[in-house]
């Protein structure tokens, strides 16, 4: 626990009986309160967890984890690739050379693909690196999730200034608010937003023509001189492009076999992860013994599956609970990352076995339409569409959408922008639908001229 003097700055206790000089105010250690936050709001990913092991910290940087500049903005550099610690410094060498910052960032990835990793590693870089005084900008850490309909402004001034508030309750309200304001104005935060994807707003804040992006960018217009670091998916931005308009953006380099996909393997099972004294040295056979597997020609069909960090690190989770024989077929594969992946999020989010059962027959019927209606549009369900299946104020949905099966989406239909949800990972999707689908007909319907067995989302099956 820290305690409160470690969080108040220094006070000039020292006056002079002469002239009877004020006490000055104390005022919050900004450097002390953002690392509290930070460490507070870090979510665990499924790299940081183990069975039985929960870490609130990034911990080793995983080395095949890199970001490239897009295209349409990287110039020349673009197939230069960056580590989270090499792109914070990329930023902040121009600063400490008298040029300026890039003060709006996007990385965008889709799911899985290490995004959240990425940025924890950046925040918690650029809070050492003010340490050592090599940054002036201490980082927060914002889930957008949270902001349900206040704006950027509103919340940080709201219930995060009122958590940052409960470390020290020796400064005066006004005080707190004087403070941070005035660090807004003078840069001396950097923003850190992570899954704009799952910004949930008031509707009727938003015209028809704006979407989840574009709402938060006009919502930074309220704190102009604060740089901003900010994740997405490429679904959103087709969606929202206009959101990004002035964004620096950056995306995630796809893993890559074998290279990239080994170097994941090994990173997950080292020393650092706790081990019983018998199984001392363990880990590294593990790898060895993964990798084997996957070299295998037999399965290099299943390879690509697991080009996303986050699937990989669920392969890699089952394996060290069943290090056996390696699934063949790419449904035997995904029953094991089901379960890994109920596993992983039981450690915040728990489901029992029955549940889990009933919600893989509604998310297969709800998989199963999405991929009926051949949504090239990529149109979200509506809640109206999503009820249907799941029953109104259903718990099984609260619990799909707890545990990130689901999430809410938005998209332009006809100029028009809807709302509703959409499955966080398409793989996920395709293998929930592969499972209610019991009737070859769905695949060649020929009374209706329907052909989804040539349809690229159907390949698998």
């Amino acid at each position: 626990m820290v305690h409160s003097s470690s969080l108040s700055g220094t006070a000039n206790n020292h006056h002079s009986q002469e002239n009877n000089q004020e006490i000055s105010p104390i005022t919050p250690d900004w450097p002390a309160v953002c690392q509290q936050l930070l460490y507070r709001a870090l979510p665990c990913t499924s790299v940081q967890t183990q069975p039985e092991f929960v870490v609130k910290k990034p911990g080793r940087i995983p080395r095949s984890l890199k970001v490239i500049a897009s295209e349409a903005t990287s110039g020349q550099n673009a197939q230069i690739s960056y580590g989270p610690l090499e792109f914070l410094d990329s930023l902040l060498t121009p600063i400490a050379e008298g040029g300026e910052k890039s003060r709006y960032l996007a990385i965008v990835g889709k799911a899985g693909s290490g995004k959240t990793i990425f940025l924890q590693h950046f925040a918690q870089g650029l809070w050492q690196r003010h340490q050592e005084g090599r940054a002036h900008c201490l980082p927060i850490w914002l889930n957008p999730s949270r902001f349900k309909h206040r704006s950027i402004k509103d919340y940080l001034f709201g219930p995060w200034l009122q958590e940052a508030m409960t470390l020290n309750g020796e400064i005066s309200p006004a005080t707190w608010q004087d403070s941070l304001q005035q660090g807004l104005q003078v840069g001396q935060f950097w923003l850190v937003l992570d899954g704009v994807d799952y910004t949930f707003t008031d509707p009727e804040q938003m015209s028809a023509a704006q979407g989840s992006l574009t709402w938060l960018k006009d919502s930074l217009a309220e704190v102009p001189t604060t740089p901003v670091l900010l994740s997405c998916r490429p679904d959103t931005r087709r969606n929202d492009p206009r959101g990004l308009a002035g964004f620096t953006r950056y995306q995630l380099e796809p893993l890559l076999y074998p290279r990239d996909v080994e170097i994941a393997i090994e990173d997950y099972f080292t020393a650092d992860r706790p081990a019983p004294s018998e199984n001392q040295g363990q880990p590294n056979a593990l790898a060895t013994n993964l990798k084997e597997a996957l070299a295998n020609p037999l399965l290099s069909h299943l390879r690509p599956y697991l080009l996303r960090p986050r699937r990989l690190m669920l392969c890699c989770r089952f394996w060290r609970d069943q290090p056996r024989d390696f699934p063949v077929s790419s449904g035997a594969l995904y029953r094991k990352l089901t379960k890994a992946f109920y596993l992983w999020q039981s450690e915040w989010a728990s489901s029992k076995p029955g549940q889990q059962e009933e919600l893989a027959q509604l998310l297969g019927q709800l998989a199963k339409q999405m991929l009926g209606e051949n949504q090239a549009d990529h149109r979200p369900l509506s809640l109206a569409e999503v009820e249907k299946i799941f029953g109104k104020d259903s718990p099984l949905l609260r619990s799909a959408l707890q545990l990130g099966w689901l999430m809410p989406k938005t998209a332009v239909r006809k100029g028009v922008w809807e709302r509703g949800y959409g499955f966080a990972d398409d793989t996920f999707r395709d293998y929930f639908a592969a499972l209610a689908i019991a009737d070859w007909h769905f695949f060649l319907d020929i009374y209706r001229h329907q052909y989804r067995i040539f349809a690229p989302e159907c390949r698998g099956y």
